[in-house]
């Protein structure tokens, strides 16, 4: 499993503002289930860690 690619990947992308855009990138079109499981942890992990203010996220950018 890439977990420290993963990580990497999600620590990334919270520093950009986020879209309304739907799909999957092509990183995450390459998951395993296994390598999936880990990334809904890690941003389960990061939502928890928004909402006790423990960091910022962008607001995000909606057409």
């Amino acid at each position: 499993m890439r977990k420290n690619e993963i990580k990497a990947y999600v620590e990334e992308q919270i520093k950009i503002p986020g879209t309304d855009a739907v799909g999957l990138t092509e990183f995450e079109k390459t998951f395993t289930k296994e390598e999936w499981d880990y990334y809904m942890d890690l941003l389960r992990d990061v939502s928890e860690r928004y909402a006790r203010g423990e960091i910022d996220i962008p607001e995000p950018l909606v057409g």
